[in-house]
């Protein structure tokens, strides 16, 4: 997307409310308690915005590459050597500066999770680089979910659309039931922190970017019309972006209806798509 007739706005929007959101998440602790407080209700977690950004175009981009029909391994490969070619280098940079300058925080030999992103799999991130929780999320989203859709393709002869729509289906469900089940088998309310013991896990936080990914497939819908082509928004796939249960705290429910409920009434099927 790089001339302005195709270049989406409202996605530059949500990158700069992230943004926004994530300084101004950080910048609390600066503040007087009072207006920490105040603005603490004001702010949302722009993280999770990012993740479905993040699914959305990086699912697109997957997409695009199987429905140009070439379905060999080396699809895959350069997917993942782009992605990782973008993450990884600055990442394990980083890490390497901080073993150097912070040795008596690294843990011999837990340090080595950090090298394939185990380091908060399905346990709490340990202090040391906190920043890496998220970066870690991502990767096994861009491992985990694109060889998924593969396979359902390769293998399974499916077709993307559908293909994206039963791995998509199969980690929010998973993902879901999981994290529920964390949730009621935490030992007492006193222990229970959202933060550590849900946000920023991957096994918890999966679906953030699964949401992105069905987004990628079912938004724009083509549709014939009067034997023209025409490209109708879908509300049906809006509402994952608006009110993901990553969002939400386990006890919170999430009603799509709540969110532009006549054009919900109107929209067509988007699941449909293959």
């Amino acid at each position: 997307m790089t001339s302005n007739s195709t270049r989406i706005y409202g996605f530059d929007v949500l990158r700069a409310t992230a943004v926004l959101m994530v300084v101004l998440g950080h910048s609390l602790s600066y503040l007087p308690s009072q207006a920490a407080g105040l603005l603490g209700w004001l702010i949302f977690d722009g993280v999770t915005m990012f993740f479905v950004l993040s699914g959305l175009l990086i699912g697109g981009i997957l997409i695009k590459a199987l429905e140009g029909g070439d379905l060999r391994p080396r699809v895959l490969l350069i997917f993942w050597g782009r992605r990782w070619m973008r993450t990884l280098p600055p990442y394990f940079l980083v890490l390497a500066v901080l073993m150097v300058l912070r040795p008596f925080e690294v843990e011999w030999p837990a340090i080595a999770k950090y090298w394939v992103f185990l380091q908060n799999f399905r346990n709490p991130h340990p202090p040391f680089f906190a920043e890496a929780w998220s970066l870690s999320v991502e990767e096994w989203f861009y491992l985990l979910i694109p060889l998924a859709i593969f396979l359902l393709v390769k293998v399974g002869r499916q077709g993307v659309g559908k293909a994206v729509l039963v791995a998509s289906l199969v980690v929010l469900v998973l993902v879901t039931a999981y994290r529920y089940y964390k949730y009621l088998h935490i030992p007492s309310p006193a222990t229970y922190d959202w933060d550590n013991q849900f946000r920023k896990i991957v096994i918890t936080r999966l679906d953030s970017l699964v949401y992105g990914a069905w987004w990628a497939r079912t938004w724009p819908i083509t549709t014939q019309c009067g034997g023209h082509n025409t490209k109708q928004f879908c509300w049906v796939s809006d509402w994952p972006c608006w009110c993901s249960p990553a969002c939400l705290s386990p006890r919170m429910a999430c009603s799509p209806t709540s969110f532009r409920s006549a054009s919900l009434r109107r929209a067509p099927c988007c699941c449909c798509r293959t």
